[in-house]
């Protein structure tokens, strides 16, 4: 079950990650919207850090032992590491035809 919920806790904000990103991404892209999107993957890349180094869960869930039970658990957040590293929203627009 922990590991199901890891993994909809990395599916999860790494959807939310992606939905600011295009929707934020274009000519209009504003200093405010982005240090916004850094504020989002920053919760996320620092909870997926923590799992990695002291086995917390989601700041405030200390249980070490069960990453040591269920090591996909670090794999899981090397996945959110990595997904939220190229969700940060770009002042050009997304999608086809952007040469």
């Amino acid at each position: 079950m922990i590991v199901f919920g890891a993994f909809l806790y990395v599916l999860g904000g790494a959807a939310l990650a992606y939905y600011f990103m295009y929707r934020f991404s274009g000519p209009r892209l504003s200093n405010l919207q982005l240090y916004f999107c850094l504020i989002v993957n920053g919760f996320f890349f620092i909870s997926y850090m923590r799992l990695i180094e002291r086995g917390d869960f989601v700041y405030w869930w200390h249980r070490p032992d069960l990453v040591m039970q269920y090591p996909i658990l670090n794999w899981f957040a090397l996945a959110g590491i990595i997904l939220h590293a190229f969700a940060l929203p770009i002042d050009r627009k997304l999608g086809k035809g952007n040469q």
